[in-house]
């Protein structure tokens, strides 16, 4: 009888182990991914590139400055307002983030690409903007040479590229 009684708690026992672990293995894949990088942020307005660029009250003056300070896998926080722009050179992971398109303007000055996104050394960067119009550059506002680039709800307007060989 004793007997009788282990093989039916082994029998209900494993299953029961089997469907949990099913179970969790099936929510665990649609849980949502946790950015693991630190936070920075740029507003034009009361922005310093000085400043630490680590909250959103001290934050720096321009998108470049904050890129150029965050490391792979960091995020950097565009507050509303127009940033008037030089190229940002990026071949880390990273994502720039705006406040809205339609109030986060990245302006370049007609001369250059405003995003550069390259794969160096062997390391293929994957970036994500998102939120943010990208306006008044030349040759493109995001160039990506051999990297992976995500645009979400970003608006691309009075751009140009020049196709001479001068």
């Amino acid at each position: 009888m004793e007997v009788a009684m282990k093989k039916r708690t082994i029998f209900y026992f494993f299953p029961g182990v089997l469907l949990t672990s099913l179970l969790l293995l099936t929510l665990a894949r649609y849980a949502p991914v946790q950015a693991g990088g630190n936070d920075w942020y740029a507003d034009p307005v009361i922005g310093n590139d000085t400043n630490s660029c680590t909250t959103p009250t001290t934050p720096c003056k321009t998108v470049l400055e904050a890129v150029n300070k965050a490391a792979a896998g960091d995020t950097v926080h565009l507050a509303a307002g127009t940033y008037n722009e030089n190229s940002a050179w990026i071949s880390k992971d990273l994502t720039i983030r705006g406040a809205a398109a339609s109030t986060t303007i990245v302006a370049g000055n007609g001369s250059q690409a405003l995003f550069l996104i390259i794969a160096t050394g062997g390391v293929t960067p994957t970036v994500l903007i998102e939120d943010i119009t990208l306006r008044n550059a030349l040759n493109g506002a995001v160039i990506n040479q051999g990297a992976s680039t995500t645009l979400n709800r970003v608006v691309v307007e009075d751009n140009a590229v020049d196709f001479s060989n001068s």
